[in-house]
């Protein structure tokens, strides 16, 4: 899990104190204020809950959030529980010297990508002893033709996957010829068999699988584009500019900030 807190929190899991801010003592009582203020809401990293805390039904979470003084003009928190499915990672994976392997075609194993499993690696020294660490391994669909559109995505809307199957050719990636490609029409959710079903001008924003901020937007061949980001609306930092656009869709991914809250794409 993680917290958003400001000025800071402490997390309670069925009344057991699990993690509580740096600023605040261990014997901290619900009037003790934080030794510090927080940078507008303060961004946990993630933390997780010991084994045994949580139990089959109702669990309570509850969290307490602590200002720095009794003059502090604003107060807020945000909560995020990521929940981890704990399956034996044997059942899905074989290791074969250094290589962590699928233990069968994926379709077998009924898992659905994008997915993370925790894998334990145990390195044993002859002085200190053995050192187990959990390694993450992301699974994500696959791309059998390499052109940034899983497979998935392609056998549901017909367009070409491989040489066997009916659909579009790589080759030829625009098959409607309305000027934009097959893969950044499925991208923005317009038909690349329609020549009058093409993309308007929107910009997406979402939260991808790996916590980050994705910016998604369709662009027009010659043109150049900025993306930018706020916390006030007022003054505006670049994060990137001279983006030439090529006619498709472009995808930029940034680590996720409290503080800017605001993001904006502007052709220069």
């Amino acid at each position: 899990f993680r917290v958003l807190y400001d000025d800071a929190a402490i997390i309670y899991v069925n009344g057991i104190r699990v993690a509580a801010s740096s600023s605040l003592p261990f014997d901290t009582q619900f009037d003790t204020f934080s030794a510090v203020t927080s940078n507008d809401n303060e961004l946990s990293a993630y933390l997780s809950i010991p084994s045994g805390i949580i139990g089959a039904g109702d669990n309570v979470i509850a969290v307490e959030v602590h200002q720095a003084d009794n003059t502090s003009s604003d107060i807020s928190f945000d909560f995020e529980l990521i929940p981890l499915l704990s399956i034996p990672y044997r059942d899905y994976f074989v290791i074969e010297g250094n290589e962590l392997k699928a233990a069968k075609d994926f379709s077998e194993l009924d898992l659905v990508p994008p997915f993370i499993f925790q894998v334990p690696v145990v390195a044993i020294d002859p002085f200190s002893g053995s050192i187990e660490s959990l390694i993450p391994v992301y699974l994500n669909f696959a791309d059998s033709d390499n052109d940034g559109l899983y497979d998935s995505v392609e056998t549901d809307t017909g367009v070409f996957v491989s040489d066997q199957d009916t659909g579009t050719d790589p080759d030829n990636p625009d098959t409607d010829g309305d000027g934009w490609t097959d893969g950044a029409e499925v991208k923005l959710s317009t038909s690349p068999f329609d020549d009058g079903n093409m993309p308007k001008f929107r910009v997406q924003f979402r939260i991808n699988d790996l916590n980050q901020f994705t910016v998604l937007f369709p662009v027009t061949a010659g043109n150049f584009y900025s993306i930018e980001r706020s916390a006030d609306l007022k003054s505006w930092q670049v994060l990137e500019s001279d983006i030439e656009g090529d006619g498709e869709a472009i995808e930029r991914n940034y680590p996720r900030s409290g503080a800017f809250r605001f993001y904006r794409v502007r052709s220069q």
